[in-house]
């Protein structure tokens, strides 16, 4: 059967089932009871997904959940799986199967099978990880059109690796951008305060912010955490800076206090408030730091 029948065939049994079709993207978002189901197809792969949302992934306690959510692979979940959807940050509970030969009876087990284990365990698993059930929200377009764009690499609507391109050449922009606005920073506290110490720290907070946070903030979808991420850093180096001056009135002890106390208090802070946020930004700098040895090495 062509992709084009198979993905017919699908249609006829959506617009059967829930009087709905695929998008032009082969994607398509309904409802079995109260829980949300996400119906994608991949020709291309041979492949349906069948899938639902289940809880926002906790910011704690993250091998308990997954030794819990391997369990239930095993035991409780039929056909179904659950995964983890890093790009919008749920888990998730899904079914894969062909496209090819698929029928009638097959979609419908699946969706009900995804759509009744997810309703089972949404209460259970928010309660025991403290977290939220993904089904209790509004299925706006917006969230469930995020939702389907990131549910499986096969669906992006670029591929992976000229997505890790753009988020690489808007670091290298902003590193460029974070440079120059550091320097007119640090120049100007210095024709202000007379303090190369502070100019310095002025500098590098500028470039932190500008070269890193930024970039980070535009590519990421948890924007407010990881905002709260890295405002923590500036926030508590300048109260550093400012508590440490009022004690001994000395610009280049307060500046070093403060640069160094920013960087490694708010990162324990951060730690604690937000664990998987910098736990993925503590990966993100060994990237970065893998890279540069490399490029120091001439690529060896």
């Amino acid at each position: 059967m062509s992709e084009k029948k198979n993905i017919d065939n699908l249609n006829k049994f959506l617009k059967k089932m829930y009087n709905i079709s695929l998008d032009k993207n082969n994607k398509a978002m309904l409802k079995q009871g109260n829980i949300p189901v996400a119906v994608v197809a991949v020709p291309k792969k041979d492949l349906l997904l069948v899938s639902s949302p289940v809880i926002s992934l906790p910011e704690q306690n993250l091998l308990p959940l997954f030794r819990k959510l391997l369990t239930l692979n095993l035991t409780d979940t039929q056909d179904a799986a659950f995964a983890i959807n890093e790009r919008v940050g749920t888990i998730d509970l899904q079914i894969k199967r062909p496209l090819v030969n698929l029928d009638y009876e097959e979609l419908q087990r699946a969706i009900n099978t995804v759509a009744t284990v997810s309703g089972r365990y949404i209460n259970i698993l928010a309660k025991d990880f403290d977290t939220k059930g993904v089904v209790m929200y509004s299925p706006k377009a917006g969230t469930w059109g995020q939702y389907l764009n990131a549910m499986n690499p096969f669906t992006l609507s670029r591929p992976r690796s000229d997505n890790r391109q753009g988020v690489q050449k808007l670091r290298t922009i902003f590193s460029l951008l974070g440079l120059a606005s550091a320097i007119a920073a640090g120049i100007y506290t210095y024709t202000r305060t007379t303090s190369w110490a502070l100019a310095i720290f002025v500098f590098l907070w500028t470039q932190f912010i500008v070269a890193r946070a930024i970039p980070d903030l535009i590519t990421d979808p948890h924007k407010i955490k990881r905002f709260i991420f890295f405002a923590l850093h500036p926030v508590v180096g300048v109260a550093l800076l400012l508590g440490t001056y009022e004690l001994w009135e000395i610009w280049w002890l307060a500046a070093l206090i403060g640069y160094i106390g920013g960087l490694f208090l708010g990162r324990f802070i951060a730690a604690i408030l937000l664990p998987r946020i910098s736990l993925e930004e503590t990966h993100d700098d060994e990237k970065r730091r893998s890279a540069w040895m490399k490029a120091q090495s001439g690529g060896v």
